[in-house]
């Protein structure tokens, strides 16, 4: 998985849920889809539509911009890193974190799975026509990480799920 999320430039689809604490810090559920185009070491491309509105995000190699389209909320930062040093910067300056960023990161295999006391192959599935292997980590404290990566050539995350 780590070889084929290194390449020089792919594309990725997204389906996103998260909970986030309402003001009474009850659950809420936000659903979100998209796209991430990554071009190695300092470029991507985002486009993001969920129930909180729709989200686009890019960068450049000099300047990282992100819009809300709703809001509207629009801000830009002059940065020259690549896209690890980028996204920390974004996350550090603006508040801003980017759920999949270990996907974009120099090596994804280490980001996806540092901190990981165990692990092991749940089984064999096939999501669509696809077949994936089934994996469950753990990390302290208490983080599940269950992974579904493509079998063959081609190991690609095809599910993620962090509890």
């Amino acid at each position: 998985m780590g070889k084929t999320l290194s390449a020089p430039q792919f594309s990725f689809r997204i389906e996103t849920i998260r909970e986030y604490a309402g003001p009474n810090d009850q659950p809420l559920t936000i659903f979100r889809e998209g796209t991430v185009l990554a071009r190695r070491p300092d470029r991507f491309l985002t486009d993001i539509v969920g129930d909180d509105g729709q989200i686009k995000i890019g960068y450049n190699g000099k300047e990282f911009t992100l819009l809300e389209i709703e809001q509207p909320k629009y801000a830009t930062l002059a940065v020259a890193s690549d896209l690890e040093g980028t996204l920390r910067t974004a996350e550090r300056r603006l508040g801003f974190d980017f759920p999949l960023a270990d996907l974009l990161v120099k090596e994804p295999h280490r980001a996806s799975l540092s901190g990981v006391v165990s692990g092991v192959k749940v089984n064999e599935v096939t999501i669509g026509e696809v077949k994936a292997e089934h994996l469950l980590f753990m990390q302290p404290p208490k983080i599940e990480l269950q992974l579904w990566v493509q079998s063959g050539e081609r190991a690609v995350p095809r599910r993620l799920v962090v509890t």
